[in-house]
């Protein structure tokens, strides 16, 4: 019997992630590299580095957490789940195309500018930057400069916001 309902918890949680559902569950337990939540009555992992919190992640014990599904193995009895994803994407379905936001630069990359507009990181490429040909976005930003800019995509399935200074003008 006991198959049974693990046959059955690992055929619902395929479900949920194939319809992008944010699953709420409560920390059961932490080690130095991963905490462990408990979904369908399966135990799940999830990274540190898939945490964002204000508070040390020992005080997450015992808290209910929204997550996202990042694996569902059920051969590799394998289920790992990310609360950075869910937080990514409620901050995303309160944004819109079209919009004009703010934030501050994180990160300056050979491809583009990395952009904290609110407890979320978007993209500025470098293509997006200016209608003039610039070989670095260093030539025009600095870590911790305030940036100005249009969103022109929110990539929800990649968790991805992209953003355009060169259409603001």
């Amino acid at each position: 019997m006991a198959n049974f309902n693990e046959k059955l918890a690992w055929e619902r949680l395929h479900q949920m992630q194939a319809e992008n559902v944010t699953v709420y569950s409560k920390v059961v337990a932490m080690n130095a590299n991963d905490v462990l939540v408990e979904v369908e009555g399966l135990l799940g992992s999830i990274d540190i580095s898939e945490f964002i919190s204000d508070q040390p992640i020992q005080n997450l014990m015992a808290e209910e957490l929204p997550l996202k599904f990042h694996e569902v193995d059920s051969d590799k009895k394998r289920l790992i789940l990310s609360h950075k994803k869910a937080l990514v994407v409620s901050k995303m379905k309160q944004l819109r195309v079209g919009e004009v936001v703010k934030g501050n630069i994180k990160e300056i990359k050979h491809f583009g500018v990395l952009i904290d507009i609110g407890d979320v990181i978007a993209l500025l490429s470098i293509a997006e930057i200016t209608h003039a040909h610039i070989d670095s976005p260093n030539e025009i930003f600095h870590v911790n400069d305030e940036v100005k800019a249009i969103i022109i995509d929110l990539d929800f399935e990649r968790c991805r916001i992209s953003l355009s200074t060169k259409q603001l003008v």
